[in-house]
C-alpha cells in the first residue's frame, strides 16, 4: 500500500505499532458527503414537519434501508417520554406502511417519513439520533451536532464501531430499547469532544490526500 486513509489517530498509531511508515499514513476521518457540515435552521425544518421547535425531537433513523428496530424504539419514546419522534424508514416500504396507524395514534409527535434527501437538515432538527452502528451513519450523526443513541448493531464490525465510540465518550449503546427514555434525557453524551477528535472536512482531506498521491505518481 502507498497510502492508508484512517478514520482517527487511534488507527494510524496501531498502524505505525505493526511497522508502517508513519508517512504513509494520513487521519482523514471518514469521507462523508460535505452537506453534513453546512448548518441548517432547525426552526424551519420542524416547521416543515408541523413539529413544535421547543418540544425535544428525536430522529429515529435506520440508513437508507431502514434497518434495525426502528418501529419497538419509536414505541418506546412515544409511551415512555414527552419527546416528538421522527422516523425515517428509506427504502423500506413495507415499514413505511406499518408505521401508518402509529403515526395516526400520535398525529403530534410523530412523523414517519420515507426516502430522504434531507438527512443533515433533520439530523441537526433534533436532540438526539437513534441509529443503528455503521460507521457511515454514526459519523455523520457526529458531525450534525446531536447526541448520539446507537441500536442493537450487528456482530462483527459494527460492534466495534460501538465499543471504539463508546469509550470515546461520544455515544451511548442501547441495545434494548426500554432504556432508551433515560437516554434520551441524559445531557451528558460527548459530541462536542467528537468534533473536535474528528477531522475537518472529512471528504476533501481524503482527496486531498489522494491528489498528492496521484501527483507522486504522474
Amino acid at each position: 500500500m502507498d497510502l492508508y486513509l484512517v478514520p482517527h489517530q487511534d488507527q494510524a498509531d496501531s498502524l505505525c505499532r505493526i511497522g508502517v511508515a508513519p508517512e504513509r499514513v494520513a487521519v482523514t476521518g471518514i469521507p462523508i458527503a460535505p452537506t453534513f457540515e453546512s448548518r441548517y435552521d432547525r426552526v424551519a425544518t420542524h416547521a416543515a414537519l408541523a413539529l413544535a421547535p421547543e418540544v425535544p425531537t428525536a430522529l429515529i433513523f435506520g440508513g437508507g434501508g431502514g434497518m434495525g428496530p426502528l418501529r419497538e424504539y419509536a414505541e418506546v419514546a412515544l409511551d415512555h417520554s414527552s419527546w416528538q419522534v421522527i422516523i425515517v424508514c428509506g427504502q423500506n416500504k413495507r415499514l413505511h406502511k406499518t408505521l401508518i396507524p402509529l403515526a395516526q395514534a400520535h398525529p403530534d409527535r410523530l412523523r414517519v417519513l420515507g426516502y430522504r434527501r434531507d438527512i443533515p437538515a433533520l439530523m441537526q432538527a433534533c436532540e438526539v439520533v437513534v441509529t443503528k452502528a455503521g460507521a457511515l451513519s454514526l459519523t455523520e450523526a457526529l458531525y450534525s451536532d446531536a447526541r448520539v443513541v446507537i441500536m442493537p448493531g450487528l456482530p462483527g464490525q459494527e460492534q466495534v464501531n460501538i465499543r471504539f465510540m463508546a469509550e470515546k465518550g461520544w455515544v451511548a449503546s442501547c441495545p434494548q430499547s426500554k432504556d432508551l427514555p433515560a437516554l434520551l434525557e441524559k445531557r451528558a453524551l460527548g459530541t462536542a469532544s467528537a468534533k473536535e477528535a474528528l477531522p475537518h472536512a472529512p471528504a476533501r482531506e481524503a482527496a486531498r490526500h489522494l491528489d498528492i498521491l496521484a501527483r507522486k505518481g504522474a
